[in-house]
């Protein structure tokens, strides 16, 4: 499953493991000629010892860069896939993921894989080439005793691999929620800071966040006083010692050259071993943070075509044979057709929980309908090239989320060059007397949806689709907000929008009850 993801990759990947194996195995001819040394006081051994260590040095460096630069490009490749597909995937489907979630796949996740990957090359020599290499040149100046120094590495991986996942995992799973549980409360707090001073939340929040903070502090001294400290103990010292111990009792009375070669490749097996917990965390965390990545590029997406038909002024919406779906068993209605004719403003209204919303959402190319089709001018709406279809008709949801901007910017983003006194009429039109400077994320609901009014009447679509508009407005800024869309509707506009408000059903011209359809 790693290397299905290096795409065009895999030479420098493999040449980066070649190397990484080829400075392992010059260490041990290092130690082969110290041990030499020790035999015969040649100093011509540290000399070959020098300059092979300072071979593996290089080929370890060749290695590591080349490792760094595969996964630099690997992470590059899945955020740029990651963030291309979470722009295409229907609103159904984002709903499933929190917000943390998200933020997850885009930054730690990617991070992850980054250990992942960047520490692969180096963790195949330390694991595998090492080892093998060091008990065959064992195995050929002791025989079978070898088998006797590899008890203390292969008890000792035992605990890695077997005991101490078990005894941890539960532990980890706690620690994971409580630390994801204090960014979400973090996160929450600081989006929206100064509402939370002005009634007091940040109180609470000091509170529970004090309390989660607490509880990660006494969780993780209970693991390190049951699990930590008695792992380090049991495998850094013990192991080591054992190892040593064992591998000299073996060769005591053999030559000076070959206790000390024996003494140096007992190290191949210490090593990995003191490494291993580490090793084996960067595989599982990486291998769970890529599967998450893949499993997330594995939804569908929203398909989109290239047509760009030329613009007409008399644009109809047909839905056709269509059923909202909210999962797979539980639909809100039967199949149905509807026909929304240009330059009117259509009401849909319904009973809460009718799909009203989702087929906006469905209508805006924001939403996969679960049968039937949408068309626009008797053409399906995902045959359109997905930039111009977005020009046509445009989309204000009920609850708007807002970039760290200005009202000046948010207005700007539909015509750059609009004048101040045209950007003033609109505004005011609308109710928004507000300082163009003013900080558009902390409008009201209302006033954010208001202010995507006025950013559409400067725009050239011609379809606009609201979603409850004036529910979060009172009866004056109701009635500003009616005039405004009276107003596009006179420049011949059309207007859809989803209601319970019976002003705005008396003024409509078509009232779609959902429903009863």
């Amino acid at each position: 499953m790693f290397l299905s993801v290096l795409k065009d990759q895999h030479l420098p990947f493999c040449l980066s493991v070649l190397l990484a194996a080829s400075a392992s195995l010059l260490l041990l001819c290092g130690f082969w000629l110290i041990a030499q040394f020790v035999a015969d006081a040649e100093f011509s051994h540290l000399g070959w010892t020098a300059l092979v260590w300072s071979v593996a040095a290089l080929c370890s460096g060749l290695s590591a860069y080349l490792a760094h630069r595969v996964e630099g490009r690997l992470a590059e490749h899945l955020r740029t896939q990651t963030a291309q597909h979470l722009s295409y995937l229907p609103h159904s489907t984002l709903s499933r993921y929190s917000n943390s979630d998200l933020q997850a796949l885009l930054t730690s996740d990617i991070a992850r894989i980054h250990h992942l990957f960047a520490h692969l090359p180096s963790e195949i020599a330390v694991f595998i080439v090492v080892p093998l290499t060091a008990f065959s040149l064992l195995w050929l100046l002791l025989g079978a005793k070898t088998l006797l120094i590899l008890t203390p590495a292969l008890l000792a991986s035992l605990y890695y691999v077997w005991i101490l996942p078990k005894t941890s995992a539960k532990d980890s799973e706690a620690r994971m929620q409580v630390v994801k549980r204090i960014i979400e409360l973090v996160g929450d707090y600081f989006k929206g800071i100064k509402i939370q001073r002005v009634f007091g939340g940040e109180q609470d929040f000091l509170a529970q966040y004090q309390q989660q903070t607490a509880k990660f502090t006494s969780e993780m001294l209970q693991w390190v006083k049951k699990v930590a400290t008695l792992s380090a103990f049991a495998v850094a010292l013990l192991q080591a010692v054992s190892t040593f111990a064992i591998t000299y009792a073996l060769t005591y009375q053999q030559p000076l050259d070959i206790i000390a070669a024996a003494l140096f490749f007992s190290l191949s097996f210490v090593t990995p071993v003191l490494r291993l917990g580490h090793g084996i965390d960067y595989l599982r965390i990486g291998k769970g943070a890529l599967t998450r990545i893949k499993q997330f590029l594995s939804e569908e997406k929203i398909q989109w075509g290239t047509l760009t038909a030329t613009a007409t002024p008399d644009l109809t919406l047909e839905v056709d044979n269509a059923c909202v779906q909210f999962d797979k068993t539980v639909s809100a209605h039967q199949p149905f057709n509807l026909r929304i004719e240009p330059h009117k403003l259509t009401v849909i209204t319904g009973r809460s929980g009718c799909g009203k919303s989702t087929l906006l959402r469905a209508i805006a190319g924001l939403e996969r309908l679960s049968s039937g089709e949408i068309r626009l001018n008797n053409t399906p709406i995902f045959a359109f090239d997905e930039h111009y279809f977005h020009q046509l008709l445009r989309y204000i949801p009920q609850q708007i989320q807002l970039p760290p901007c200005t009202i000046e910017q948010i207005i700007s983003i539909e015509q750059p060059d609009i004048d101040s006194l045209r950007m003033q009429q609109t505004l005011s039109q609308l109710g928004l007397d507000y300082p163009f400077n003013q900080a558009a994320d902390l409008l009201s609901g209302g006033e954010r949806q208001r202010l995507q009014l006025a950013a559409a009447f400067i725009s050239k679509a011609q379809i606009f689709l609201l979603d409850e508009p004036t529910s979060h407005l009172d009866e004056h800024s109701s009635q500003l907000v009616i005039q405004a869309l009276r107003t596009l509707q006179q420049q011949g506009k059309t207007l859809v929008l989803v209601s319970h408000s019976q002003t705005l059903i008396q003024q409509a011209d078509c009232v779609i009850h959902l429903s009863s359809i």
